[in-house]
């Protein structure tokens, strides 16, 4: 399975103004389990479409965050740090991951 397939079956975007919301979508969090780490993306960098970013642990598996267009990380959602299972209660909501600035041709 290639990167990008793995990012269109597990992973969401949401556009708010100018940045982009992602996440991983309800059905791959009730796969995963119990969510018990997220290794979150690194603030400022630069990255293209199919680029692994950071990292979720659950009691089940260790999977890739992949990131779903080209531009920039601007803001992670910290509390995963504290309280990873968050993506199991509320996956689209308090659970988003990363933001980003897409780039014009992203």
């Amino acid at each position: 399975m290639t990167k990008k397939s793995e990012f269109s079956e597990n992973f969401w975007t949401k556009t708010q103004e100018n940045i982009v919301v992602i996440g991983i979508t309800d059905y791959a969090q009730n796969m995963l389990g119990e969510i018990t780490y997220v290794q979150l993306p690194e603030i400022s960098k630069v990255v293209k479409t199919g680029d692994e970013v950071g990292v979720i642990e659950s009691l089940k598996a260790v999977t890739p965050l992949i990131s779903p267009i080209d531009g920039e990380i601007c803001e992670v959602n910290a509390v995963l740090e504290i309280k990873p299972e968050l993506i199991n209660e509320s996956p689209q909501e308090k659970g988003w991951i990363w933001k980003m600035k897409p780039t014009a041709d992203g």
